[in-house]
């Protein structure tokens, strides 16, 4: 039977490992949508988002791993399903809008990596791939 000392050592370090260790390894995404470095604008309502699909070491999109973001009317967006967290690697990025506005967005495509921890991204609309 462990003496007091070493019981609260042992539960410290569990503490500690469960706290460093949640979301380790893990990405979490936020960003703004831009036109040419200037921030893009939606009418209220529209409904647009960014997806972001893994690249599987081929190079070919893993739709197991796809992670939907809506954009809010001034373009931003952030990554809120799955826990807000996505495993890092390389994403392909594409828009989705609805409406109207569809023709001008669905040729949007880039390619954007995402590391453990905070990303911050800019999409440019004037950028794509």
């Amino acid at each position: 039977m462990p003496t007091r000392p070493r019981a609260v050592a042992l539960a410290t370090a569990l503490v500690c490992l469960f706290a460093c260790g949640c979301g380790a390894g893990v990405g979490r995404v936020k960003g703004r949508l831009t036109d040419n470095g200037q921030p893009l604008a939606f009418a209220p309502g529209a409904q647009a988002s960014v997806v972001f699909t893994l690249l599987g070491p081929g190079g070919q999109p893993d739709v197991a791993h796809t992670y939907t973001m809506m954009l809010e009317p001034d373009g931003r967006f952030e990554l809120r399903a799955s826990g807000g967290e996505l495993p890092p690697g390389t994403y392909k990025v594409t828009l989705d809008v609805a409406g109207k506005e569809k023709a001008k967005f669905q040729r949007f495509s880039a390619k954007q990596e995402v590391k453990a921890g905070d990303n911050t991204v800019e999409l440019d609309l004037a950028k794509t791939g």
